[in-house]
């Protein structure tokens, strides 16, 4: 991904964008952890909204 990024729009942006998504990734994995499924499927529908 991060090579497609930088190839679609640079290195700076795709840097930049990377970035950004692992911020992401790495929020919603944090919100994930120890959470029912109910919890991950509201969390699911609420980070779809977000993005």
């Amino acid at each position: 991904m991060h090579e497609f990024l930088i190839n679609q729009f640079g290195k700076n942006l795709g840097n930049k964008i990377y970035s950004m998504q692992q911020k992401k990734i790495q929020t919603i994995i944090g919100l994930a952890i120890g959470k029912s499924n109910n919890q991950l499927k509201t969390l699911e529908k609420t980070t779809i909204l977000i993005n």
